[in-house]
């Protein structure tokens, strides 16, 4: 075992395998963690729901072995329940009722008794201040977390086609085989197409022949932006949005047709 780590009750009650996560490592849950999760499995809603499974999710450990004694996982590392360090003493700031503050206790007393690195995972930002104060290591449980905006898929995406593509536009729609993305350096790549997606295509076009095509006509409020950074003045572009299907994109055609 490489580690030793302490779970906080919010990591469960995110995501409640959350203890598979840690590969060849030690996870050790206080007992404090297990009256949280008994207090919390009658609430109702999403808290109440992955307090149950996290219960469940141990009740399946527990029937293989003592979770006192530790009982591996089958994601590798093994997870153990502890309930020792009572008498360890913290700063007196510090109530020894509170569960955060014997979970700091456990976290104390394991890094005292052990020689494997010990480190509480927590969503708690104040109880990772508390343990950095008590110089224990403390890390944010992130496996599970959400994307960053700019990294989630957004329903829209920019692409480009060649000039003379336009000329057809209103007429029969562009195909979709001609679509194209490119950067700010004009290197270009074909780019994944999803179901009901809004493609803003680039174009050398006039601003009075943007158009809405999702719906047949113009939308009023139609986003015009220069490209100036193509590799040519005739790569420069304007932004008309049209949702296209999977032959041709235009002014009356169905949303786009591929699966995500």
């Amino acid at each position: 075992m490489g580690k030793i780590y302490v779970m906080d009750t919010n990591v469960l009650i995110q995501s409640p395998y959350a203890p598979e996560c840690f590969q060849e490592n030690e996870v050790v849950l206080p007992l404090a963690v297990l009256e949280e999760l008994d207090r919390l499995k009658k609430e109702e809603g999403e808290n109440g729901a992955n307090a149950r499974k996290a219960i469940r999710f141990l009740e399946q450990l527990r029937v293989r072995g003592s979770l006192l004694e530790g009982v591996s996982m089958a994601g590798g590392g093994r997870l153990r329940v502890e309930k020792n360090f009572l008498d360890v003493q913290l700063p007196p700031d510090l109530p020894e009722h509170k569960s955060d503050n014997r979970i700091l206790k456990v976290c104390k007393g394991l890094s005292d008794s052990r020689d494997l690195p010990v480190i509480l995972v927590t969503k708690d930002i104040l109880l990772r201040i508390k343990a950095q104060i008590l110089g224990i290591p403390a890390e944010d449980f992130t496996a599970e977390q959400v994307a960053e905006q700019e990294d989630q898929y957004q329903g829209r995406i920019e692409v480009y086609v060649p000039e003379e593509a336009f000329k057809e536009f209103k007429k029969k729609g562009i195909p979709a085989g001609e679509v194209y993305c490119a950067d700010a350096e004009g290197r270009t790549w074909i780019p994944q197409l999803y179901e009901n997606e809004f493609d803003p295509e680039s174009r050398p076009v006039r601003e009075e022949d943007a158009a809405w095509a999702g719906r047949g006509g113009r939308h009023p409020e139609a986003c015009i932006q220069e490209k100036p950074s193509l590799r040519s003045e005739a790569q420069k572009c304007r932004a008309v949005f049209y949702a296209g299907s999977s032959d041709a994109a235009g002014p009356e055609s169905a949303p786009c047709n591929y699966k995500r």
